[in-house]
């Protein structure tokens, strides 16, 4: 067994022997010639392409400035106009007479007659004469109005919702006025539910006389006003509490006070009494002066007046479009804790 194993150790360092011999001295291994397998690549940066020319938005069109006219008599019937965001552009549709930035004893409405038309002869002697105007014709009521607004608090204009308000005259001098808010955004996230004011009456010489008004804020307590103008009382209703006041001629509620001013300029009358279901009190406005203001209708000439109750602190203003008789465009609240929402028209239509 010893033999055996020495043969076979023998042979195997001799096969170890001779292959390494064969490695180093005589054996040729062929290896692949890398030199001649290379491929050359040609790469060539190319200039970025041209950015497209950037075009910039057409500018917004301004509202056409009305040219002095000859008031004429108003039409049977006037048609529908509709104030809008550009493209398209704002008409004026039944135009309240226009308003000069003046005192407030040249602001109110004064009886004029006609002057006498200078004959062309005495004209040419005596060089150019007036010529009285037509007597003003006062544009009928209109059968239906709708606004739209932006809603937003605090001194940054945060954007809290959209408000909707809508008038319709009837046939019998009825009239309707509804306003919804909403919150939208992420507003809507925490505030839930609609705020909603309904007003019903009736439309007459001296403007709207409420007959009813109905304050809803989401699912919670409402109020109500019911105007008796027999006896000149309101009843007023706020969850458990009820009372009835007597009133005064010209007493409007919360959303009547801001369409009356169709029916009576804003300098006429500077004193209103206001229900509002929970409590009733006057207000004394003033005029805070004519002023341009900035819409997404485009730019608008509005007359700014402002009311308080004689608390310092607690003030509402409001921004009356003198074009579009007198229609409230703009409504800030300030509040006694020095909070500010405000509303800013986005749409305005008149039939």
């Amino acid at each position: 067994m010893p033999r055996l194993f020495s043969r076979r150790l023998f042979w195997a360092i001799a096969v170890s022997v001779a292959i390494h011999f064969l490695l180093v001295f005589g054996a040729k291994i062929p290896l692949p010639d890398w030199a001649q397998s290379r491929e050359t690549i040609d790469v060539t940066l190319a200039p970025l392409p041209k950015p497209l020319p950037v075009i910039a938005p057409a500018p917004r069109p301004q509202p056409r400035q009305a040219l002095p006219q000859v008031k004429k008599p108003a039409r049977s019937k006037p048609k529908s106009k509709t104030v809008e965001p550009p493209p398209q552009e704002a008409v004026p549709a039944s135009p309240a007479p226009s308003v000069p930035v003046a005192p407030v004893e040249a602001l109110r409405p004064q009886e004029t007659s006609p002057a006498p038309v200078a004959e062309q002869g005495a004209a040419e002697e005596q060089g150019a004469a007036d010529i009285a105007e037509e007597p003003a014709v006062v544009p009928p009521a209109p059968k239906r109005v709708e606004i739209d607004f932006q809603l937003a608090r605090g001194k940054g204009g945060t954007p809290l919702g959209k408000v909707k308000q809508a008038f319709k005259l009837e046939d019998d001098n009825r009239y309707t006025l509804h306003s919804v808010a909403e919150a939208s955004g992420l507003v809507s996230l925490f505030v839930s539910g609609k705020f909603e004011e309904h007003s019903e009456g009736q439309v007459t010489e001296h403007g709207l006389q409420p007959l009813s008004f109905r304050q809803q804020r989401g699912s919670g307590k409402s109020q109500s006003a019911s105007f008796n103008w027999g006896s000149h009382t309101v009843a007023m209703e706020a969850g458990d509490r009820r009372s009835s006041v007597e009133i005064v001629d010209g007493t409007q509620d919360m959303l009547s006070f801001l369409y009356q001013f169709m029916f009576v300029p804003p300098l006429e009358q500077m004193r209103v009494t206001v229900a509002n279901g929970k409590k009733l009190k006057t207000y004394v406005y003033s005029f805070e002066g004519e002023q341009k203001l900035e819409t997404r209708m485009g730019t608008l000439r509005v007359i700014h007046i402002a009311k308080s109750s004689g608390d310092a602190d607690e003030k509402t203003e409001v921004w009356l479009a003198a074009d579009y008789r007198y229609l409230p465009v703009k409504i800030r609240q300030t509040d006694k804790d020095g909070t500010v929402t405000e509303q800013l028209a986005t749409r305005l239509l008149i039939e």
